[in-house]
Parts: C-alpha cells; structure tokens; sequence
C-alpha cells in the first residue's frame, strides 16, 4: 500500500502547480527585476521576490484553492519543501550577491570579454533558479524556463545588450505562459461548473 501512496502524492504535488500563479509570478518578478536595473536600481532588484511574497497566500486562497481544493501532504514531503526553500532562498541571495560583486569590480582595464560576458550572467544565474524550482517541485515547465533564461543571458552577450534586456524578455515570456496556464485553469473550473 505505502508503495502506491509516494507515487500518488508526488502526482498530486506535481498537479498542485498546474494553475499557472506559480509562473505568473515568476514572470514579474523577473520583468521586476529587469525594470530596476533599467533604471539602474541593481539593488533594488533584489527587493522584487519579497514584494510578491505577501500576495501569495491570498491569491493562492482566493483563485486556486476554491477551485482545486487543499491537499494536505505528508509531513516528508512538507519537510522536504521547507528546505527547498530556504535553500533556494539563501541560494538566490548568494548568486545575486555574488553577481552585483563581480559587476561592479568589473573595469575598463577587465579586457573586452568579460564586460560583454557579465551582462547574460544575471539571466543564466535566474535560469538555474528557475532549474532549481523545476527539479525540486518536479516542474519541466520551469527547465524549459531555465533554457529560455539561459538563451536570452547568450542573446544579450551576442548583441552586446545591457543585462536587463534578458531578463524582461525572458520574464515576459515566462508571465505571458503563466497568465495562459492560470486563464486556462479558471476557464476549466468555469466550464465543470457550468456542465454541472
């Protein structure tokens, strides 16, 4: 029986995400992200994912949890991702710290490759978050996110654009595929309702 139970739930788990908030947010808050450091506000950007957080919950509770219902799971898996989180959390913070370091250490004097290259280092530094959240919730949406962070981070090296261009058109493409998915979500409840 207890074999039959860790498969089901990580289907549920899975399934819990298919309402597209998750990616939704994820899309503003890099488009977030990416209009600070247009504005040259590099440090600001990092305020964006803790903007969001007090919406969480009432958005969740308010468009998703009356129509999919609250699943409780094991106290494993709920284990498991708390520390998903706060290790992405502390993670996201080392990487963001990390980059801001090494992008204002970089001089005139670096050489003409490193200045063009640090601009797709914040998109592909998003892009392994993004990774991160698809292994560690089991989401192939958010690797397919990663790979379209990661390509934009290379698009802005090759036309030697400013790093911000990455992340607000990546940002926008993953927030235009979470408003679909989320739309998609409420439509479905609208139609059962209606079948009914």
């Amino acid at each position: 029986m207890a074999s039959h139970v860790e498969p089901l739930e990580s289907r549920l788990f899975r399934q819990s995400w298919d309402d597209g908030l998750l990616d939704v947010f994820a899309g503003v808050g890099v488009v977030g992200i990416g209009l600070f450091w247009t504005f040259d506000l590099v440090a600001l950007g990092a305020v964006v994912p803790a903007l969001l957080v007090p919406f969480w919950n009432p958005l969740r509770r308010a468009l998703v949890l009356p129509r999919a219902g609250l699943v409780e799971f094991s106290d494993a898996r709920s284990g498991h991702n708390r520390r998903l989180l706060i290790g992405s959390g502390w993670l996201g913070l080392f990487m963001f710290a990390l980059f801001v370091t090494s992008y204002f250490l970089v001089t005139p004097d670096a050489g003409p490759l490193l200045p063009l290259v640090i601009a797709g280092v914040p998109a592909v530094l998003l892009g392994l978050l993004a990774a991160l959240a698809g292994l560690g919730l089991g989401l192939p949406r958010f690797l397919g996110y990663a790979g379209l962070l990661c390509v934009c981070g290379v698009g802005v090296v090759l036309a030697d654009a400013r790093p911000e261009v990455a992340m607000i058109a990546g940002g926008v493409l993953v927030l235009l595929n979470g408003t679909w998915l989320l739309g998609r979500f409420l439509r479905l409840e609208v139609e059962d309702g209606e079948a009914n």
